[in-house]
């Protein structure tokens, strides 16, 4: 943030930083966040069969961690990505939903905890007549991401694979110096 003020950017010459891309929602949770190291969250109950179509709610509820987890990542706080995932795990406990997963990949980098989950609900918790289903969650990104996951390595035929990825790597390492 201090480079952009004090360089000829827009925001150097404006003194403004605008957030365009971010609900009010997301908002009202990152400065709640920031006051108290916390935020509520809404219970939205039992949305019925966990592998049918989100209700609404869930949906936005979900696309608005990923915001909340992008927008934590822009201004370098490790703290509320972590537990922005946990809550991001805690809801895909009760619903499983991928309409968030283009958001995520838009604003996330290819080496991103939350892309990497993104390619584990898509291998392990939705069915292949769910992506087709619902294409439009799935950028082209994702489908590459997917398929090196699959390729086995040595040549191997057989039919199955080893996953690479633990649980952890889904959250940031915190850096004492710069997490807020």
């Amino acid at each position: 943030m201090k480079a952009a003020f004090n360089s000829q950017l827009l925001e150097g010459q404006t003194q403004t930083y605008r957030l365009d891309d971010i609900t009010p929602t997301v908002f009202l949770l990152f400065v709640q966040w920031l006051y108290s190291q916390e935020f509520k969250i809404i219970s939205l109950g039992n949305p019925g069969n966990h592998w049918d179509d989100a209700p609404p709610a869930f949906e936005t509820q979900h696309s608005e961690f990923v915001q909340l987890w992008i927008l934590a990542d822009r201004f370098l706080i490790p703290r509320l990505q972590n537990q922005v995932m946990r809550e991001i795990e805690r809801a895909f406990k009760l619903q499983v939903t991928t309409a968030w997963i283009p958001h995520a990949y838009a604003g996330t980098s290819p080496d991103s905890p939350l892309r990497y989950l993104a390619v584990d609900i898509s291998l392990y918790e939705i069915s292949s007549s769910w992506v087709k289903k619902h294409p439009e969650h799935f950028p082209v990104e994702i489908l590459l991401d997917l398929a090196e996951r699959v390729v086995l390595s040595n040549g191997s035929v057989a039919d199955t694979y080893i996953h690479r990825r633990k649980r952890y790597d889904y959250y940031v390492k915190k850096d004492t110096a710069g997490d807020a």
